[in-house]
């Protein structure tokens, strides 16, 4: 079974009855999952709603289209992407260089590249692979 990210959603309409067997199952679905809060205690995840999502979505036979991780970035799981970043899904400070990136691959002329992020020194590499069209 496949895990969806819950965090971001785009739906329309014809989604209803996903949402409707997701309502259902999610107060009986057990889907905890350790997770290191803001604090970098252990404990788990006050709201653990991806694994009843994931169970809605097989029982139903719905096919979302799936956003790659830019649209939801995770930074505390995520080290790898495809900019520019549009959602930064974190307790973390931004690193400059990566909006600076983002502007560059957000332009007119923007080439998109696969990065690689270390957040312990705040950096980010390009490592030439570019995003095709094709």
């Amino acid at each position: 079974m496949v895990e969806y990210n819950s965090g971001v959603l785009f739906f329309s309409r014809k989604a209803k009855p996903g949402f409707d067997v997701w309502a259902k199952l999610f107060p009986t679905a057990d889907a905890s999952i350790i997770d290191y809060p803001k604090s970098e205690t252990i404990g788990l995840m006050p709201v653990a709603d991806q694994g009843s999502l994931a169970l809605a979505i097989e029982q139903t036979g719905f096919q979302p289209f799936v956003l790659s991780y830019n649209w939801n970035f995770r930074p505390k799981w995520y080290r790898s992407f495809f900019g520019p970043i549009k959602i930064w899904h974190g307790y973390l400070d931004i690193p400059e260089e990566l909006i600076e990136q983002n502007k560059e691959q957000s332009g007119k002329d923007g080439v998109v590249q696969f990065c690689l992020l270390d957040l312990d020194s705040e950096s980010i590499s390009q490592t030439g692979i570019v995003a095709s069209s094709k």
